[in-house]
């Protein structure tokens, strides 16, 4: 499917770390309200009914439908083989293939079932049950590339503003130092949901939670580039305070 986005796009700074579901309070730092976007090794029983609202198959520019492929189910285990025991669960398994030069391509989460803009998103801040003041939003995940390739990307989230449904998170929010040089091992990636001047920002209305982009300035055409990721997720943390003037 060929999709028409129209994005901009700012910068804020990701950490690198060493459902619909509500996970109890435990420990102070583990969180205690979660929406999954994709969760590698889903629950018994009732999954979480944000995990079947968006799609990963967003594509952009128009060539995108042609060089980007996406496979959702992925097995961890073959990424793996010889780890015992055997990673249990899946990752997004997303495959790039720049021709030539200044391209670039971006695969989008959107909601399932129609072109953005058609369907209206999540209410992430009413699901989270957020409290008006001191909780922010963070986007965390993980990704890693293929152990025999490189990867030079740009993760994001939000940013969709074609159609009758559209983002509340205006532009795009970018993840760290662009682009991202993935490893052949996991890493965990945090992107905090801010506004243009950095305080916390609570969107109900969210399209686009997750994307991946990759730039030929950046991977050398004719190259494929290859990333996984798993456990994209919204998670309530509590917002640092502002140091005194």
């Amino acid at each position: 499917m060929t999709v028409h986005m129209l994005y901009s796009v700012r910068l804020m700074g990701c950490v690198v770390l060493c459902s619909l579901g509500l996970t109890a309070p435990g420990h102070a730092q583990r969180p205690t309200r979660v929406l999954w976007v994709q969760q590698s090794d889903l629950p018994k029983g009732k999954v979480p009914a944000s995990l079947a609202h968006y799609e990963p198959f967003g594509f952009m520019p128009d060539y995108g439908a042609k060089q980007i492929s996406v496979a959702p189910k992925t097995p961890l285990a073959r990424l793996a083989p010889d780890a015992r025991p055997a990673p249990r669960g899946t990752c997004l398994e997303y495959l790039f293939r720049l021709r030539k030069a200044e391209e670039f391509l971006i695969a989008a989460h959107i909601p399932r079932g129609g072109a953005p803009g058609t369907r209206p998103g999540l209410d992430v801040s009413k699901l989270l049950v957020l409290a008006k003041e001191g909780e922010m939003i963070v986007l965390k995940f993980s990704a890693r590339r293929r152990a025999d390739s490189k990867a030079r990307v740009i993760f994001g989230v939000g940013g969709l503003r074609a159609g009758e449904h559209v983002d509340d998170i205006e532009t795009v929010i970018t993840a760290g130092d662009e682009p991202i040089e993935l490893t052949a091992d996991w890493q965990e990636f945090e992107i905090p949901i801010v506004d243009d001047d950095g305080e916390p920002f609570h969107p109900k209305s969210v399209i686009s939670p997750f994307r991946v982009e990759v730039k030929e300035q950046h991977n050398r055409a004719p190259c494929t580039v290859r990333v996984y990721v798993k456990d994209i997720r919204f998670e309530v943390v509590r917002a640092k305070a502002k140091p005194k003037e």
